[in-house]
């Protein structure tokens, strides 16, 4: 999806533009459903979901920082764990 030329940036648990029951999973590199979440929470050595949208969210700023950003990321987006 692109806007501007740009590509858009999701972080864990964010809604997928033009999607809202969608949703992105880092763990797996997929757009889900509200309902596959829960199956990262009992895996040994995995941060948790707020965990990972933080992390989502800290990478997110550097990306931002750089003079050649080719995402771009809503203000606030809609996200499972914010």
């Amino acid at each position: 999806m692109s806007q501007n030329g740009l590509k858009r940036w999701y972080v864990h648990g964010d809604a997928i533009e033009g999607k809202p029951e969608v949703y992105y999973c880092c763990s797996c590199d997929l757009f889900v459903d509200e309902l596959h979440f829960p199956i990262h929470n009992n895996e040994p050595n995995i941060m948790n979901g707020l965990d990972k949208y933080k992390q989502g969210l800290k990478t997110w700023q550097a990306i931002n920082k750089k003079r050649e950003n080719n995402y771009r990321r809503p203000n606030n987006p809609p996200n499972l764990f914010n």
